[in-house]
């Protein structure tokens, strides 16, 4: 599962979220060439509603979280539920 270029735009407006480049699937796939072979992709799209909170807990989980406390990230998301996209990409490999 990887995001693509549209995951949590709306997130990455309001908090320090690293934007995620065109390509990302391909170049994990790339990377993983010698020992596993493609069988399929899909894309996934789905709409999120947040809270502040929520979304501090995600902004947490990616590198966003080891650069910005909480509390700057609860206070940078507002006050009110937040409306974002997932955007991911499902890879489906199997071992050669």
């Amino acid at each position: 599962m990887t995001p693509l270029p549209q995951h949590l735009a709306e997130l990455r407006a309001r908090l320090p979220l690293l934007d995620v480049p065109e390509g990302k699937a391909e170049a994990l796939e790339l990377a993983a060439a010698g020992d596993y072979e493609p069988l399929s992709r899909t894309q996934l799209t789905f709409p999120l509603v947040l809270t502040p909170a929520s979304a501090a807990d995600l902004a947490q989980m990616g590198p966003a979280g080891h650069h910005t406390g909480r509390t700057e990230l609860e206070r940078l998301a507002g006050d009110e539920e937040l409306a974002a996209t997932a955007a991911v990409e499902l890879s489906v490999l199997r071992r050669r």
